[in-house]
């Protein structure tokens, strides 16, 4: 009987254990600064992007609603 109390005692704290490490953890900030980027006006460069993310990338696919992609492929 002592060795299950034991190890209850020992599930315990690694239970409180878990949950004081979420607790402190939780809302963690990360500070880092923003690139400075700039939209190109460049025709060939957005047209080589639109092409990258329409087409090998498969950008389009996951980041654009299916309704959408027929009007921008075209179709």
């Amino acid at each position: 009987m002592k060795i299950v109390l034991r190890i209850l005692a020992v599930l315990v704290l690694l239970i409180a254990g878990l949950v004081v490490y979420v607790q402190v953890a939780w809302n963690k900030k990360f500070e880092a600064p923003y690139p400075d980027i700039k939209a190109s006006t460049d025709s060939a460069v957005i047209a080589r992007g639109k092409y990258l993310a329409y087409g090998p990338a498969h950008c389009g696919t996951c980041h654009v609603p299916m309704d959408k992609i027929m009007d921008v492929e075209g179709g």
